[in-house]
């Protein structure tokens, strides 16, 4: 590992502690789904939770999950990767928040860990939405003929990530439940402000980790629910590596910077404040500079995209968990 790379990890690890809101931790009954993971309860305003630490296959932090309460509404920020997860959420939003009518699920970006529940909330009456970039990954019958054309396989979403993270089949199915994917109802371009039923929010759109990454803030509490923009534990992780991901990913944490925030809800990690912002900056930049001097070192470029192909081998010896498959975009610049 590059010395650059190993300050930014140290970096990371050594201030998350100083960077963690004192939260309400909510004690909640033993969990009696399996595969929901060893999560908590966090309130972080009076309207809003964040369920951390649920499922996540190793390596890596558990993912999280946020709700947002009006006196009608909830609003959910990501599904988690399993039908348990799934539930599990939607139990502990009913419980802290009940008899609420209208119910609507945002979902931050396309990777697995944050979309495979959403039928779920579905299957409650939510109302989906995403940004456009979304839909290949969601609608099934888009992703086998983009992969058909590719591959020559015959897999959905969900086969490619059973393959890639599980023994087999049947061990896949018994963790991730019965997940069902469709597009989301509605799709977003860019930046917005969304009043879901009672509840108003500020949207983001903030490329950079995935080119449909949505981050979600709630003004009256100051509240941001970043998804993988920020990172609270380990190091961001850039699963294409290029000089335009980082720069984007660092600019879009710049502007998010000057947003009055007060406390941040991660998509892996504890709640964190917004000096958080600013690690992150610091270790995206040593990694950028990593990528550049082992460019240098080579005499080359490194590979534009991992695109395409759902079994890469990456470069700590790991495939990519389904994470680039299909993704191709025109004209991008190294």
């Amino acid at each position: 590992m590059a010395a650059s790379k190993m300050e930014s990890r140290m970096l990371m690890n050594l201030l998350t502690l100083s960077l963690v809101i004192p939260s309400l931790l909510i004690q909640t009954d033993s969990h009696p789904l399996l595969h929901a993971g060893t999560y908590s309860l966090i309130k972080v305003a009076p309207n809003i939770c964040a369920v951390t630490n649920l499922y996540h296959p190793p390596p890596g932090d558990g993912v999280n999950v946020a709700f947002i309460a009006g006196a009608t509404s909830l609003v959910f920020i990501d599904a988690g990767m399993t039908m348990d997860s799934a539930q599990a959420v939607w139990d502990e939003a009913s419980r802290m928040f009940p008899g609420r009518t209208s119910v609507f699920l945002i979902l931050s970006h396309f990777h697995c860990d944050h979309v495979f529940g959403m039928d779920i909330f579905k299957k409650k009456g939510a109302r989906v939405i995403g940004h456009k970039n979304l839909d290949p990954w969601l609608d099934q019958r888009k992703f086998l003929e983009r992969l058909r054309q590719t591959t020559g396989k015959n897999m959905t979403f969900v086969d490619v990530i059973a393959q890639e993270e599980f023994p087999s089949l049947e061990a896949a199915r018994n963790t991730l439940g019965n997940v069902s994917l469709s597009p989301p109802d509605t799709f977003l371009e860019g930046d917005d402000i969304l009043t879901l039923g009672d509840v108003s929010l500020q949207i983001f759109y903030v490329p950079g980790h995935s080119d449909d990454l949505l981050a979600v803030y709630e003004p009256t509490s100051r509240t941001l629910v970043a998804s993988d923009l920020i990172y609270s534990s380990g190091v961001p992780f850039l699963h294409d590596p290029t000089k335009l991901a980082y720069a984007d990913w660092i600019r879009n944490l710049n502007r998010i910077k000057r947003l009055p925030v007060k406390a941040i809800i991660p998509g892996h990690g504890p709640v964190c404040n917004p000096a958080m912002i600013a690690t992150n900056i610091r270790s995206l930049e040593a990694q950028a500079l990593d990528l550049q001097n082992r460019r240098d070192r080579v005499g080359a470029r490194a590979p534009r995209e991992l695109a395409l192909n759902p079994h890469v081998i990456s470069s700590r010896g790991k495939s990519l968990r389904g994470k680039t498959i299909v993704r191709q975009e025109k004209g991008r610049r190294d």
